[in-house]
């Protein structure tokens, strides 16, 4: 087992790599402290985003099945910066649907947010009503 991964650490990139793990940490736990919270959103993002890569995985695993020198093809498809843009794009596709856009967008005067799981319960009765309502509609319909 090699024990020195990245080649000869000198003192100063050590010393660089304790200050800028630190100032990340305290750059992140910000938002926390002053009663942000986006946990959910983080983890639906993180979510998301190893569902992809695991789809990409399998889809490159099946493809290397199929295509007799899939390194060499997949290097000559890849070169093209319009893919560059394409991971971009899902990059932000999964920014804006795992929520995280609203933890960057709202403003600190409003209120704290009515629990999830009372969200979907109130979504489930409105759902179950309407569903009532039209299955009342039709059976009445048909007995006339």
């Amino acid at each position: 087992m090699k024990s020195k991964l990245f080649g000869e650490m000198r003192e100063g990139q050590i010393l660089s790599a304790v200050v800028s793990l630190s100032v990340a940490f305290l750059i992140f736990g910000y938002p926390i402290l002053v009663g942000f919270t986006f946990g959910t959103q983080l983890s639906a993002f993180f979510t998301q985003l190893s569902i992809i890569g695991l789809l990409f995985i399998v889809a490159l695993i099946f493809a290397s099945m199929f295509y007799p020198d899939f390194p060499k093809m997949l290097s000559e498809k890849l070169v093209s910066p319009n893919k560059v843009y394409l991971f971009i794009g899902i990059a932000f596709l999964l920014f804006v649907t795992s929520g995280l856009v609203g933890v960057f967008t709202q403003s600190g005067d409003e209120g704290p947010n009515a629990p999830r799981d009372i969200i979907l319960i109130v979504a489930g009765i409105i759902i179950f009503v309407v569903v009532i309502m039209i299955a009342a509609a039709s059976v009445g319909g048909e007995q006339k």
